[in-house]
């Protein structure tokens, strides 16, 4: 698969996960819980990848885990996470 192939058919899964999550979301009583929700979603998807990727590549889980999470902080952005790890730090959690 072409880099450019993987990024239109990821793009389209983002879509189609976001829709498919907002229709769940909905049925949910209260903000509190859609947000456990898609914590918990989130934190699913993350161990699912990690998995699909140890297999994959056939590498030890820590690796693909670091893998999984470099992409992550890329995407999110390593600014943000820098604020928000100093600011769990602060909080003293």
């Amino acid at each position: 698969m072409t880099k450019q192939a993987f990024i239109d058919l990821s793009k389209l899964a983002q879509k189609r996960s976001r829709d498919s999550t907002m229709l769940v979301l909905q049925l949910l009583e209260d903000d509190d819980e859609r947000v456990a929700m898609m914590i918990y979603l989130a934190l699913d998807l993350i161990n699912g990848a990690t998995e699909y990727m140890a297999e994959d590549k056939k590498i030890s889980e820590t690796e693909a885990f670091a893998n999984v999470f470099d992409m992550l902080v890329h995407t999110i952005g390593p600014a943000k996470v820098m604020r928000a790890v100093q600011s769990i730090r602060e909080l003293g959690k």
